[in-house]
């Protein structure tokens, strides 16, 4: 998700200037450590030496609120000042003010388009049926103040086994995808999920089914979902596309349906595809690769549920202390999870 990346990374940047003062912190010490350096080569000893640059170069926070003061100072003049240059340039020049004008418009649409994944991928909330009993379910390793730690494929299939407070559990990853057409491989964010995952969000399809058990009672079926969106895009919003073939990873996957538009999770998933936690993978304690969902009973609440599958971890740090020991679980309401969008 390039798009997302640098949209997070740019409000990041805008809205913290912990980066700026670290700069200006870092800057005026190097200066200080110079002036170091000179008094030393000058025959000076080391301590007299640090003196006398800190008399040189004055108090360092006084010296930091200067810089501040003279940057401040500096940059309202210069900006009223290009602000009357430019003016009076697109006065005298209107052929160069129109494509001004059209080069503004588009940078304008451009952040606009921007901030709308911005919006879907980070501000506006999850939007699921009965939203209140879906949960994040992760991996905690205190010790290593480790509190969002994705689940290991075996502790997942014995937290469905043991767990009595879910009426779902589901577990999804990531997939790199590369979609095979017309000779052009092209990466698509596509994941894998769980029986129980569609089930669990709640959601019906547009077109077709979504995965389900039959994907799995004989091992893992090659059948993909669609997004809304990759099918408008990609297949011109084709009715007939269930039951076509798309290549993926040099593999033919037959397209069983479509999700719906408001179907978005993870954020900016274009297809799903099923995959199996009972082969091998089933005994994996080591490899912490898949998100898990929940969907609490309705007698249950988060606090229940945590309680429940601490109980499983505990049993757990027992049996296997090579993999599990100090390992616990904790239980979030999925639209308080900070990680939903991140």
């Amino acid at each position: 998700m390039p798009l997302f990346v640098k949209a997070r990374s740019f409000l990041r940047n805008l809205f913290s200037s912990r980066r700026v003062e670290a700069d200006l912190d870092e800057e005026v010490h190097s200066h200080l450590e110079m002036l170091v350096e000179e008094n030393i080569r000058a025959g000076m000893p080391p301590k007299e030496a640090k003196r006398a640059a800190r008399i040189e170069l004055g108090g360092i926070e006084q010296v930091k609120e200067q810089v501040r003061e003279t940057r401040i100072g500096n940059w309202i003049p210069s900006v009223v000042s290009d602000g009357r240059y430019g003016l009076r340039q697109l006065r005298k020049n209107p052929g160069f003010t129109a494509v001004a004008i059209l080069t503004l418009a588009l940078g304008i649409g451009a952040n606009t388009a921007i901030f709308s994944h911005v919006n879907a991928l980070i501000l506006r909330p999850v939007s699921l049926p009965n939203l209140d009993r879906v949960v994040a379910v992760w991996e905690t390793v205190p010790k290593q103040d480790a509190y969002s730690v994705s689940a290991a494929p075996a502790n997942f299939h014995d937290w469905t086994e043991q767990s009595k407070s879910f009426e779902y559990l589901a577990a999804i990853r990531g997939w790199d995808a590369n979609l095979n057409e017309e000779g052009v491989a092209e990466r698509i964010e596509g994941y894998q999920v769980s029986s129980n995952f569609f089930p669990l969000l709640g959601v019906p399809a547009e077109l077709g089914r979504l995965v389900s058990s039959v994907d799995f009672q004989h091992g893992t079926a090659t059948v993909v979902v669609l997004s809304h969106g990759f099918w408008q895009h990609h297949l011109a919003g084709d009715q007939n596309v269930v039951g076509k073939a798309l290549l993926l990873n040099g593999r033919k996957f037959s397209i069983v349906g479509v999700a719906g538009s408001d179907v978005d999770f993870p954020a900016g998933a274009q297809l799903w595809t099923p995959f199996d936690l009972h082969a091998v993978e089933s005994t994996d304690r080591e490899s912490h690769s898949l998100r898990v969902l929940g969907r609490l009973n309705k007698d249950a609440s988060v606090t229940s549920a945590s309680a429940d599958l601490q109980a499983v971890a505990g049993r757990l740090a027992q049996q296997f202390p090579s993999t599990n020991a100090r390992h616990g679980v904790r239980v979030i309401r999925l639209d308080e999870d900070a990680n939903t969008r991140t």
